[in-house]
């Protein structure tokens, strides 16, 4: 039997997490994950297939007030150096700039790199992998936004996050409540999501990796519906619903409604330690 990738534990499953998709499951902290994926992962980020720099750009406008509702949740008094892997197109850096803070990107889609580098910012070209990682710290924060749930081996990710931080340097993770009911309709995506979180998953994941005084909340977003034209959440069938909504009468209405109903993330912030080993 396979044993949990978080928390160890034997008691693995398989799960039918929607109609069209089976996923192994700890029943002991709800942790699931693809588990044999066959595919080049890293290939459709650099291609512009997966998060999609026409995604990024149509969403800008929501995700800068989304972005700077995360960076309040970081609870800093006074901004520093900030990291943010996978940047995209630097909505998240621009943010962070407004805030005063010194923010760096990572980004392996060469398109969305080059635009966030066009804006100002310094845009290291890549996977956060070791030799991208090689001399660019200490960071007072590291932002890991949808990031997590796109690699196979999670802890060792939070790990090298850890690596780049200050001693009780900061870390913002969000990505998507396996434990919600909006979660497994809308995020179950195997060719492009490896891993899926519960709170006491992702919370043994933080832990596991080094991290202290984990707080972990239940979250939602707005999302702009002319950008979710873009999105791999949404196949052709949906195409004529989204087109109908963003009409300027039901567009804000309809955006509310996601950011209110749809609790389908989970948004942890968590502690690098006194020494952090490099």
């Amino acid at each position: 039997m396979d044993r949990c990738p978080i928390c160890r534990d034997a008691g693995a499953v398989a799960w039918r997490a929607s109609r069209d998709c089976s996923l192994s499951r700890c029943r002991k902290c709800g942790f699931a994950w693809v588990p044999h994926p066959n595919f080049d992962s890293a290939r459709q980020y650099v291609e512009d297939r997966t998060s999609p720099t026409s995604y990024y750009r149509a969403a800008e406008t929501v995700d800068l007030v989304t972005f700077d509702h995360r960076l309040q949740r970081l609870g800093v008094d006074v901004a520093g150096r900030i990291l943010d892997v996978g940047c995209t197109v630097g909505t998240f850096l621009i943010a962070a700039r407004h805030r005063q803070w010194s923010a760096v990107g990572i980004e392996p889609n060469p398109r969305a790199a080059a635009i966030a580098r066009a804006r100002g910012f310094e845009v290291h070209e890549g996977f956060f992998q070791d030799g991208t990682t090689a001399g660019l710290g200490p960071f007072d924060a590291v932002h890991l936004g949808d990031v997590l749930e796109h690699v196979v081996d999670p802890i060792a990710f939070l790990n090298r996050a850890r690596t780049v931080l200050q001693p009780h340097g900061k870390i913002l993770v969000v990505t998507p409540d396996i434990g919600t009911l909006f979660g497994r309709l809308l995020q179950v995506k195997p060719q492009e999501h490896l891993v899926y979180f519960t709170a006491r998953a992702l919370r043994h994941a933080l832990e596991a990796a080094g991290f202290a005084n984990v707080t972990i909340e239940r979250s939602g977003r707005r999302r702009s519906i002319v950008a979710l034209r873009h999105s791999t959440t949404f196949g052709t069938a949906a195409q004529p619903w989204l087109r109908m909504l963003a009409v300027p009468g039901l567009r804000h209405a309809a955006e509310w409604t996601i950011e209110t109903v749809i609790r389908d993330e989970l948004l942890a912030v968590a502690e690098a330690p006194a020494e952090t080993h490099r």
